[in-house]
Order: C-alpha cells, then sequence, then structure tokens
C-alpha cells in the first residue's frame, strides 16, 4: 500500500512481501505522491543505503537530504529570501510607523499608515510579495517530508536510543514515565528551542546591530507608548505553542527533520544578516537622517 515504499522487494513482521513502487504506481495515487512524496521517498532511501542502512544512518540521511533541499530551494528563491532579509533589516523603521498610529481605526490614519509603509518598501527596492514565495514553496516541501518519512519503509524501521523513528513522539515521551528511552523527550526539547531560535534570531541579531538608546526606551515608557514588539513576541510564543503541539502527533522522524531544517533556517538567517549590503546600508543612513 501508499505507506511502504522500499526499493527491493523484502518482508515485513507479518510475513507480508513488499513489492518496491514505480513512479507511475505512485502517480496513479495523485500528483503530490507521484511529483513530490515518491522522489523524495527514493532520495531517503539510497542515501540510507549508502550510510550504512542502521537507525543512525537513517537521522544522518534525514539531515542531509534536509539540507540538501533547502539548499535547492534556497538557490531558487535567492532574490526572495533577501527581500524577506531587508524587512528584517527595516523592522525598526516599521515599528516606528506602527508606534506612530498605535491602534488608529479612523480611514486617514490608516491610509496614512499604509501609504508610509509603501514608501518605506518603495526607497528601500522591497516588494513585500516576494517575501512571501519562499513559505508558498516550503510548504509543499513540508508535505512531502511528510509523506516521505511516513510512507518510507527504511525510515519507519530504523532505531536509534532504543525509539523507532516511525513512533509518535507524543507516544515515546510518555513511555518515558513507563522506563522508556528519554530520547524523544530530549527531541522535543531541542526541536522546540530550535524553533524558538529561528523565530527570534532576525529581531536578536538586528537588535544587536542597531540597539535601541536607553533615553528612547525611558521615554516610551513615560509617555506610556505600546511596544511594538509586544504583539510580535505574543504571536512568536503562540506559533511556538502550536509548532509543540503538532510535533506530538508526528513521528519522530519528522522531529528530525524539524531540527535539521531549523539549523538550516539559523545559518541561512545568519549567512543574509553578514552579507555585505552596501546600497541597502547606505539607505537604511539616509532614511534615518
Amino acid at each position: 500500500n501508499a505507506a511502504c515504499l522500499t526499493l527491493e522487494s523484502k518482508e515485513n513482521e507479518l510475513g507480508a512481501v513488499i513489492e518496491p513502487k514505480t513512479f507511475n504506481d505512485a502517480l496513479e495515487l495523485g500528483l503530490i505522491e507521484g511529483i513530490f512524496v515518491f522522489p523524495l521517498s527514493y532520495v531517503l532511501m539510497k542515501f540510507g543505503g549508502w550510510f550504512g542502512g542502521t537507525g543512525f544512518a537513517q537521522v544522518a540521511t534525514l539531515f542531509v537530504v534536509t539540507f540538501l533541499v533547502r539548499s535547492i530551494i534556497l538557490a531558487l528563491t535567492w532574490q526572495s529570501s533577501q527581500s524577506s532579509q531587508r524587512m528584517t533589516l527595516l523592522q525598526d523603521e516599521m515599528n516606528k510607523i506602527n508606534a506612530k498610529y498605535g491602534d488608529a481605526q479612523d480611514t486617514a490614519s490608516k491610509n496614512r499608515k499604509a501609504q508610509e509603509m509603501m514608501d518605506l518598501y518603495q526607497k528601500h527596492d522591497i516588494n513585500p510579495m516576494k517575501s512571501m514565495l519562499v513559505p508558498f514553496i516550503t510548504l509543499p516541501i513540508f508535505v512531502a517530508f511528510y509523506g516521505a518519512v511516513r510512507q518510507t519503509m527504511t525510515i519507519r524501521e530504523g532505531e536509534i536510543f532504543g525509539v523507532e523513528l516511525g513512533m509518535n513522539l507524543g507516544d515515546g515521551v510518555t513511555a518515558l514515565f513507563e522506563g522508556g528511552s528519554a530520547f524523544p523527550l530530549i527531541l522535543l526539547i531541542v526541536m522546540s528551542g530550535l524553533q524558538f531560535v529561528t523565530m527570534k534570531l532576525p529581531q536578536w541579531l538586528n537588535k544587536k546591530k542597531n540597539p535601541q538608546p536607553k533615553y528612547k526606551k525611558e521615554q516610551a515608557k513615560q509617555n506610556n507608548q505600546q511596544n511594538p514588539m509586544m504583539n510580535t513576541n505574543f504571536m512568536t510564543y503562540m506559533m511556538l505553542a502550536m509548532i509543540i503541539v503538532a510535533s506530538w502527533v508526528l513521528l519522530v522522524a519528522m522531529t528530525i527533520y524539524w531540527v535539521s531544517s531549523s539549523l538550516f533556517s539559523v545559518a541561512q538567517t545568519t549567512l543574509f544578516h553578514f552579507l555585505p549590503k552596501p546600497e541597502l546600508e547606505k539607505k537604511r543612513v539616509s532614511f534615518r537622517g
């Protein structure tokens, strides 16, 4: 069935013979299955075989293939990713505009706020629509990984630290109270921490590069101005909570994919932050002046 993809015929634990599937077999199950899931599953099986076929080999495979796929996506969406990074660098200016208009609900204030945002984007050659391209492409890749991990027998049967990669993470964590391995709990903590770092890193890097003077912080407190970052932090914690809840029902192997993808995101954000941007930096100085 669709949940049993293998490169060669083999017997499962029930003695049933699982035959290899072809691209046409997968395509009959749907376009997503044929175009995304089957090729990715094939790559996972190939790399897993090259690495030795053990549980640790499957973990290494997930890391290598994740980095490979994310690198391809980055190469295809380089300009869009750069646009997203420029928006991050201008977060201070965007926060100032948000703080300027506060909770104003009248039409005139909304129009002025929208116009100032648009002027800011145009001044720094930013297309907000381009920044949406990366998440749009990343979503089907996540779905493909989910399908491939769930359906690839070598991944599902892999075992590391006494934990099957095909086990639900939540079941692995609860099994700890019955004498099970602590690896699922450690994996959940690591995944949650990396997700938090991924979401907060752009803000931390930008704040370190452009720290807000203390007198402005005190002035904002005296004027009872709402910190525009409070809403951002609230959304970050909400998203983190949703990710943790979602990971509870995912396979251990899928959580490992999430960890490797987060590591790539951290590396990508750091790379973009320190890439030379002389024109953008010049525009930022001009804007502040």
